[in-house]
């Protein structure tokens, strides 16, 4: 295989719009709410199922280690967010973001970013893609298959964003951000204000792509 040449980070951004109510249209059965969900970015219409006392987990799951680089990244990030900041806008033009509530760390969230990670990584792809090649996924079924399944006050809408990027040779979280910054829709999902709660989580994986030292991270927030 061959790779174009690349900055140090390359970035990719699918950024979505969850519309979902927060019962099934018919009373609820005893297995749960149903929730359903419209992915417009993706053309993908689904539903899952889930109860009132659904738990946020506010620690990696079993099997999964959160790393010290991944708390790290997670860190700028919601140093960025509490401080507010200006982003590019696409044709020209700036718009300036207000401070917003840092991200809560987030199991589920972390295990989806994981997975996809380890996809990207094991794929040795240059291409960052938000469409799983191997199983067709698209980032919000796979937060949600991940085990992601808040039950949103009827009429909510609870927003997903997902933010790639690969560094070849070198990693540096902040060059990260930095470069997430630079992109017009990167930047403005890193400042997206969410109201009621966001949740976020950072996974990085490292592999070598001819011979070369590739760090993969995922970045995977939601929140309403």
């Amino acid at each position: 295989m061959s790779f174009p040449f690349l900055p140090r980070a390359s970035v990719v951004l699918g950024l979505l719009t969850l519309s979902a109510c927060g019962s099934s249209p018919t009373p609820p059965t005893p297995k749960g709410e149903v929730v359903q969900v419209t992915d417009s970015e993706y053309g993908v219409n689904f539903e899952y199922t889930t109860s009132r006392d659904f738990s946020y987990a506010l620690a990696a799951l079993p099997g999964y280690t959160h790393s010290a680089a991944e708390v790290h990244l997670l860190a700028l990030v919601n140093e960025e967010r509490v401080k507010g900041g200006v982003c590019p806008v696409r044709g020209g033009g700036q718009r300036t973001y207000g401070p917003a509530r840092p991200l809560l760390f987030e199991g589920h969230l972390h295990r989806a970013a994981s997975d996809y990670a380890r996809e990207l990584a094991e794929s040795g792809s240059a291409v960052l893609a938000h469409r799983s090649a191997l199983t067709g996924l698209v980032p919000s079924q796979r937060v949600v298959g991940a085990g992601y399944r808040p039950l949103p006050p009827k009429g909510a809408a609870l927003e997903f964003n997902e933010s790639l990027a690969a560094e070849w040779l070198k990693s540096d979280p902040a060059g990260v951000v930095a470069a997430w910054k630079a992109s017009p829709e990167h930047c403005a999902a890193l400042y997206e204000p969410m109201p009621s709660f966001s949740h976020g989580a950072v996974a990085r994986v490292e592999t070598r792509v001819q011979g070369q030292a590739v760090t993969y991270w995922v970045l995977n927030t939601a929140g309403y």
